[in-house]
């Protein structure tokens, strides 16, 4: 059986930590393999550079400085992580992925979102909760998950991205 991957998206304490929680719960519950993960820190690479970025005294990082470290985490976490758990039939859950280097890095910093969007590394399926606003540069088909209707300010969506092979 092939995994899946579900990434959820939104703001700080918008709710994807309890959502993810609540999710893993169900899934596990139904007899699925579930891995909870995270960008950044999916990864020891990852955990160390989220380190790096919440600490104050790192002082400021450049926007593209900080894309290309949010890319080389992406990169690793593909490989590492996400790769290999899609190839055990695992289902992942992860808090964040690249909608918010597009939204944070792209929107938030000036950089080109649709330079972030070829620049990230994606495995061949993503499945993503997505909270409007953020521009659909990677949406190209809408979808219901686990039956729930979509509301004024959520929107589920899907990814098909580049075979990972």
């Amino acid at each position: 059986m092939r995994g899946r991957f579900i990434t959820f998206e939104g703001t700080e304490g918008a709710g994807k930590s309890t959502q993810i929680r609540l999710l893993a719960d169900d899934l596990r519950a139904s007899g699925r393999r579930v891995l909870l993960t995270r960008e950044p820190g999916g990864t020891a690479f990852g955990r160390a550079l989220r380190a790096m970025l919440l600490d104050p005294g790192a002082g400021t990082i450049a926007p593209w400085a900080e894309l290309f470290l949010y890319l080389a985490d992406r990169s690793q976490h593909t490989r590492e992580v996400i790769a290999p758990s899609l190839q055990r039939g695992e289902w992942l859950l992860c808090d964040r992925f690249a909608d918010a280097t597009v939204a944070y890095q792209g929107y938030g910093r000036g950089l080109d979102p649709s330079f972030i969007v070829e620049a990230s590394e994606y495995p061949d399926l993503v499945r993503k909760y997505r909270v409007s606003g953020v521009p659909k540069t990677m949406v190209n088909e809408k979808v219901e998950i686990l039956g729930a209707q979509p509301e004024e300010d959520f929107v589920r969506t899907a990814v098909s991205a580049r075979d990972s092979a």
